[in-house]
């Protein structure tokens, strides 16, 4: 009678025996089943430890950079867009990097990091013909916050320490975690000073 010939369980194939040679079939190693994952991708690592994107809070250094200059430049008035861009035009192409900028009904104002900038662009606005006045040796105080945004009244307390101090605020700016203040460079150490005592912190922070 036709079908599936039967196989009887003498004819099948016997297990190996305790002491036959390792056979990669049968092979069971509990020192690799019990050994540190083998990584199946290369971008798949193991953390070391939980990640935390919780950002710091609180107002968390105050630092000063000296040697910067503040420069205004008068526009003539007549088309103010057309004329920002042409002298913010002018600034890029001579590779002058500035900070703070501002743009003003008839003027365009921004910092310059460093004397040797501060030069070269009191260079370029004379050789095109430009009216501005520019304020030297000034200082950056910056203040730092992981999470500047989410803090309401540091920029009233900048200058609220500022004011009493009798210190003048040239030009302020702000970013997703600092705040920035253009002081003159003699006052910006004790400026730094009192803003760190106002925001809790020490001299060592």
């Amino acid at each position: 009678m036709g079908g599936i010939p039967r196989v009887t369980d003498a004819e099948a194939s016997p297990a190996p025996p305790f002491d036959a040679p390792p056979c990669p079939c049968y092979t069971f190693s509990l020192e690799r089943r019990f050994a540190a994952p083998i990584m199946s991708h290369p971008y798949e690592i193991a953390p070391p430890r939980p990640l935390s994107f919780e950002r710091e809070r609180g107002i968390t250094d105050v630092r000063v950079q000296h040697g910067l200059a503040h420069v205004e430049t008068r526009l003539p008035g007549v088309h103010p867009e057309t004329e920002r861009l042409d002298l913010l035009q002018a600034v890029a192409v001579a590779g002058l990097p500035v900070l703070l900028i501002k743009l003003h009904p008839n003027a365009v104002s921004f910092a310059l990091p460093d004397a040797a900038i501060a030069e070269r662009a009191e260079t370029l606005l004379t050789d095109r013909g430009y009216t501005y006045a520019m304020e030297r040796d000034l200082a950056l105080i910056t203040i730092y916050a992981g999470a500047m945004r989410d803090l309401p009244g540091v920029m009233a307390g900048l200058y609220d320490a500022c004011d009493n101090a009798g210190i003048r605020v040239a030009q302020t700016g702000d970013s997703f975690d600092a705040l920035f203040a253009l002081v003159p460079g003699t006052d910006a150490e004790r400026g730094a000073r009192l803003l760190r005592k106002a925001f809790g912190l020490t001299e060592n922070d």
